[in-house]
């Protein structure tokens, strides 16, 4: 087993190449905890090591599927990737992790906007504080969803408001 106590003070002063030989020494074998594989991910990331990246985010997912902060990495690259489905179940996972964490519900409405899916908007709208960008997103969904029921009902014989 590797010894971490390093680690902290690698991060702290932004080491990161010491800090990624460590961890990827503690990441070598199959007892790797899925913080390990998480933390390498993300020193990774801050030397614009971006190609196994996703690996390390998998890897930790497939040794705790609870952590939070590696759903949430993976939305982020999902949607960096402009897997837009992808990067929307992977959000919705971090927030189902971690329910108070108002950036990952933030990523979640935003995914959703873009993907038009307003009643999931509306959703993760309940979770965030009223700010600016929620009360316009707020209004844009309800102007949406006020134009879908509106085209639900005109084939039912409802006559279209001009």
């Amino acid at each position: 087993m590797v010894d971490l106590t390093p680690l902290p003070a690698l991060l702290a002063t932004e080491n990161w190449p010491e800090a990624e030989r460590l961890l990827r020494s503690a990441a070598a074998g199959e007892e790797a905890t899925a913080p390990v594989c998480y933390n390498l991910a993300k020193v990774l990331e801050k030397q614009d090591k971006h190609a196994s990246r996703e690996v390390w985010i998998r890897r930790a997912l497939e040794r705790d599927p609870a952590h939070g902060k590696a759903w949430f990495e993976l939305g982020r690259l999902q949607l960096g990737a402009g897997n837009l489905d992808e990067a929307e179940a992977a959000f919705s996972r971090a927030v189902e992790h971690m329910p108070q964490d108002l950036e990952s519900w933030r990523m979640v409405m935003c995914v959703r906007l873009r993907l038009g899916l307003w009643d999931g908007v509306r959703d993760a709208l309940m979770h965030l504080p009223s700010d600016a960008e929620t009360r316009a997103v707020a209004r844009r969904v309800a102007d949406e969803i006020q134009r879908q029921k509106r085209g639900l009902r005109a084939p039912m014989g409802h006559p279209r408001p001009a």
